[in-house]
């Protein structure tokens, strides 16, 4: 097997890797906007690009009348939408989403389905107790029981394989 002779920067890959985490990640004395900037720049997003894609972010997910209030404000919800915002401000090449969606409401679930599926070019990997957002957002799906993996494979294998109980 041959040796590759390419050095990887491991601190510019770390830029294109997205963690949303399972519990809420703002910073709670920034507002909403803040708390973008900060990621955005950290991420290395040029400062003629950030104002843009905070925006853009921001308008995506109906966070705009929130944009500056401190994050330790917002409702569970909104501190949800904020958490996947962040990691979301660059397109990641792996990005790693646990429970994304949990205490957001039914019309900002939409709006984050619509932008994870975005990301098409991005290898995800998504945590979540519900099926209907797995079904929507995920080719494959491995399904858990007590720690173990119980089944896998693209949602209408599952449905095919295990019928409505799956």
């Amino acid at each position: 097997m041959q040796q590759s002779t390419e050095k990887i920067n491991l601190s510019e890959e770390g830029k294109r890797i997205g963690l949303c985490p399972q519990y809420n990640s703002g910073y709670d004395q920034l507002t909403v906007q803040e708390n973008l900037q900060f990621i955005a720049r950290l991420k290395g997003i040029s400062e003629k690009d950030l104002a843009h894609n905070v925006d853009l972010i921001v308008e995506t997910l109906n966070l705009e009348e929130f944009k500056n209030v401190r994050c330790k404000n917002l409702s569970g919800g909104n501190k949800r939408k904020l958490s996947v915002a962040m990691t979301m401000l660059v397109v990641p090449k792996i990005e790693f989403l646990d429970e994304p969606t949990t205490g957001v409401d039914p019309v900002s679930r939409r709006a984050l389905f619509k932008m994870i599926k975005l990301l098409e070019n991005s290898a995800i990997l998504m945590t979540t107790h519900r099926m209907d957002e797995a079904e929507q957002l995920c080719d494959n799906i491995a399904i858990m029981v007590n720690g173990r993996f119980a089944c896998y494979g693209s949602p209408n294998y599952l449905l095919n394989e295990y019928g409505q109980g799956y």
